[in-house]
């Protein structure tokens, strides 16, 4: 693939970066709130049980969700392209006495150092959308799962209008590579995992971030919880591969991929 190593360069120096210099300062509203919150809760309710499971955190970024997971006793494989990223991982988990059950290694998303049918478990967190081969990680991701195995990724969508001119107004708050995910990449899931699940997050919700960069937050915090009911609502399923405008047009989405 042309410039690949570059690509892998610049990803792992943004990552560092963004580790070390927190890249998206002033914009923690969109990622701390109680509509944040409840998105996880949702991915770790798609996860399930993770006891004694062996499971893969892709691009593992700060490692909050690694560190979640051996809390509650799972066997967790951490990889990301970041060498800082991994160096902080291991720190914490030292300093929590997890980590004889870690193994953090900086590693090719797209390339898994690892037998077939590995992990029952994979997960991630806005990681796909950094990837420039797409169907080749995801076919990754499915080499690498036990038979009835299941991946479970939050991803950002890039269909709305209003969203992509935000993304386009603040470049350093990522990379040039990042690629939202769109219907194409729905459908490359797919076609790897036809058992695949989605939910919709972020739709009315945002209103109740742009409130809070108007300097609302008091207000913002009001409403949030009505609109995480509307959303839900608003974004549940419908038919069965069928996507709405409504789904479409919301900042993430959910993806429970079962092989």
């Amino acid at each position: 693939m042309k410039n690949y190593s570059e690509y892998l360069r610049k990803e792992a120096d943004y990552q560092d970066l963004k580790i070390s210099q927190n890249r998206r300062t002033g914009f923690g509203v969109f990622y701390n709130d109680e509509a944040s919150k409840y998105r996880y809760e949702c991915r770790n309710a798609a996860i399930g049980a993770i006891y004694n499971k062996k499971v893969l955190d892709l691009g593992c970024g700060s490692g909050f969700a690694s560190i979640d997971a051996l809390r509650m006793g799972a066997y967790v494989t951490a990889i990301d392209i970041s060498p800082k990223s991994i160096e902080d991982l291991i720190n914490v988990a030292k300093q929590e006495n997890l980590v004889q059950n870690l193994d953090a290694r900086v590693m090719d998303a797209h390339c898994l150092e690892f037998e077939d049918e590995t992990f029952d478990i994979v997960f991630g967190n806005g990681i796909l959308h950094h990837l420039i081969d797409f169907q080749c990680a995801v076919s990754e991701i499915h080499r690498v799962l036990k038979p009835s195995g299941v991946a479970v990724f939050l991803e950002p969508l890039g269909m709305n209008p209003i969203i992509n001119l935000f993304r386009k107004m603040t470049p350093d708050c990522r990379t040039s590579d990042e690629k939202p995910l769109t219907m194409r990449e729905l459908a490359a899931i797919k076609q790897v995992f036809p058992d695949t699940q989605f939910s919709f997050f972020e739709f009315t919700t945002l209103i109740a971030k742009v409130l809070c960069l108007l300097k609302l937050s008091n207000f913002a915090k009001k409403i949030q919880g009505h609109l995480i009911k509307v959303d839900n609502a608003i974004l549940k399923a419908r038919k069965a591969d069928k996507i709405t405008i409504a789904q479409k047009l919301s900042w993430m989405i959910l993806m429970k991929m079962k092989k």
